[in-house]
């Protein structure tokens, strides 16, 4: 009877240690987890900003082109003030360049608004990448250690 209560003492604490075993490897995925998520947030954030800079540069060069287009018209009105024969029409013609001139003007200050937006968030490029580099290397680091700590607990 001794060595039977012996036995059961002996498999009561191995079921112990069984039931401790389990719940340190439950936590190890959800430490993966954690950090395989902050991984990809950082990833993430840093593929959104890529594509804000590239739509940056698109609007830019549309906005670049609309200027061009009315530069074009302004030259155009320009050069047909000395054809007109009426005043009206030629105070008509000035007020159309001034128009166009005004035109302009405003797609300028836009395209210096957006060139201004784009730079401020082309400086934050360099400093997600370095993050996101540093971030890789820690988490690469501590899926290593989450590794060799859930091997030994096996």
């Amino acid at each position: 009877m001794n060595d039977e209560l012996q036995s059961l003492w002996a498999l009561r604490d191995l079921d112990d240690r069984m039931v401790t075993l389990q719940a340190a490897l439950k936590r190890f995925p959800a430490q993966r987890q954690t950090v395989e998520q902050r991984l990809t947030t950082d990833r993430a954030r840093l593929d959104v900003l890529k594509r804000e800079l590239g739509d940056y540069q698109l609007k830019r060069r549309q906005m670049e082109k609309d200027i061009e287009s009315l530069v074009a018209e302004e030259r155009k009105f320009q050069g047909q003030l000395p054809l007109v024969k009426k005043n009206e029409e030629y105070t008509a013609l000035l007020h159309e360049i001034a128009g166009a001139k005004q035109k302009r003007s405003d797609r300028e200050t836009d395209l210096l608004v957006l060139m201004d937006e784009e730079e401020r968030r082309a400086t934050e490029k360099p400093l997600l990448e370095k993050a996101l580099a540093a971030l890789e290397a820690e988490a690469a680091g501590r899926l290593k250690a989450i590794g060799a700590e859930e091997q030994g607990e096996r």
